[in-house]
């Protein structure tokens, strides 16, 4: 009997960790489909902005794009490489922290993101304010 339970406390141990590590490669792929996603769009700004403050033809827009299509795959290695050494590397940080240590590193770390999300938002507004403005300089230049 002790034996049984013992198989069966072991097989809910394996089913549970198989669970969660099943659940963090979706929360993974999520986050990479959400980050192409992101910088398709990003992308597609980038070159609408180009195009109208460049005065760029559609066969000059045709050619930055095919240039970035190239390099894009590149970028996108090196991103996720960038983004694996620095998760190492916190890692390894927090092997050293005590426990109270580490409990106010996430803290820090999470405040911290919180300021670049906003920092990036801020930044996008302001880009937003000057592109209407460049758009009714050009208005009044016609």
């Amino acid at each position: 009997m002790k034996n049984l339970k013992y198989v069966v406390v072991c097989l809910l141990l394996i089913f549970g960790v198989n669970s969660m590590s099943a659940q963090k490669d979706i929360k993974l792929q999520n986050k990479q489909l959400q980050s192409e996603r992101s910088q398709k769009l990003h992308q597609e700004k980038r070159h609408k902005l180009m195009q109208e403050e460049l005065s760029l033809t559609d066969e000059q827009m045709k050619k930055i794009e095919m240039i970035h299509a190239k390099r894009a795959e590149k970028i996108q290695k090196l991103e996720e490489q960038i983004s694996s050494l620095k998760e190492e590397q916190h890692k390894e940080v927090q092997e050293i922290l005590t426990p109270e240590q580490r409990e106010k590193s996430e803290k820090l770390r999470e405040k911290m993101r919180d300021g670049n999300r906003r920092n990036h938002q801020m930044k996008q507004q302001q880009m937003k304010q000057q592109q209407k403005k460049n758009m009714k300089m050009k208005r009044l230049d016609r």
